[in-house]
């Protein structure tokens, strides 16, 4: 899967376009982009309080954050209506997104829980009707100055997993001649699966610059 999402820059999804990608189009909805850059200096942050693209301050990842959510809310369906809207099943029309960082970012993640940066600027993450997030560190992103956000609530997903076969034992045990051999026991795992590319519509991966 993180190999997928470190891909969708240059891998093509159902649309035929690149997964992440600036010229996304289906029907009526027009041309839309999951794929977008944020200048650090236009989030409305004291340069002292900025830090850089690839080590940020809370202060500015929170607002590049909602800056990100903002643009995802602006996605279209084929009939051009809004495609990110509450499901029936929540009954207070709460939307849930995860916010994947790469380890570079663990030092403003950490910052993202407080109500008040500094000054007493409040978080703007504590201010989102009716969104609720979810902060994903994942180690194996190569990225330094990018995050990726993901609707989690969706019927449809930002990815596909297929599962052929579910995980089976195997085993070399009580009786076998490789114990009778080596009087050794042996198991192995065996699994079948693939993941891919689902709805782009409910990714966008974000580029501090």
């Amino acid at each position: 899967m993180s190999e997928l999402i470190v891909a969708g820059e240059s891998s093509l999804c159902y649309d035929g376009q690149y997964f992440f990608d600036t010229d996304h189009a289906e029907g009526d909805s027009g041309s839309q982009s999951n794929s977008i850059t944020i200048d650090i200096t236009t989030l409305g942050v004291p340069l002292a309080q900025q830090g850089t693209t690839s080590d940020p301050s809370g202060w500015v990842l929170a607002n590049a954050v909602s800056r990100a959510i903002a643009h995802m809310m602006s996605i279209k369906d084929d009939r051009g209506e809004p495609y990110h809207v509450p499901f029936m099943t929540e009954a207070d029309g709460t939307m849930s997104f995860m916010v994947m960082l790469p380890n570079s970012y663990l030092s403003a993640e950490q910052q993202l829980y407080a109500k008040e940066f500094a000054f007493g600027v409040p978080n703007l993450l504590h201010a989102m009707p009716r969104i609720k997030l979810e902060f994903v560190r994942n180690a194996r992103l190569t990225w330094t100055d990018k995050l990726a956000i993901f609707r989690t609530d969706s019927l449809t997903k930002a990815f596909v997993h297929q599962v052929e076969t579910g995980v089976m034992i195997k085993a070399k045990a009580e009786g076998s001649e490789f114990e009778f051999d080596t009087d050794l026991h042996q198991y192995g795992v065996d699994s079948w699966h693939n993941s891919n590319f689902g709805y782009w519509q409910n990714a966008l991966l974000a580029r501090l610059v």
